[in-house]
């Protein structure tokens, strides 16, 4: 997981989960335009998903899933953030 800059309670946390044969670059765009523009940085924080794409896709999303909830247990779970997080998802990403 990246965490494009430190977690910060008070910003929506937006987690993007690259596809099949890809990685975290396939957001490169969408991360640029979201970090670029003042106001989207002042209320978005940018995780990333890296995972291996060879394994099965119920393995995947397993430890995604395994991943994510570590990662919110980290920070504040209370917080505005951590309670209405985005998933965008490309492709088996998606799935």
């Amino acid at each position: 997981l990246f965490m494009l800059e430190p977690y910060q309670p008070d910003k929506k946390i937006i987690v993007m989960i690259h596809g099949l044969a890809s990685s975290p670059e396939t957001w490169i765009s969408l991360t640029n335009n979201i970090m670029g523009d003042e106001v989207l940085r002042a209320h978005y924080q940018v995780w990333q998903v890296f995972y291996s794409t060879n394994m099965p896709i119920f393995e995947s999303r397993f430890q995604i899933n395994a991943l994510l909830k570590q990662a919110f247990a980290k920070v504040d779970p209370d917080s505005p953030s951590a309670q209405n997080a985005v998933l965008i998802g490309h492709s088996m990403g998606g799935i």
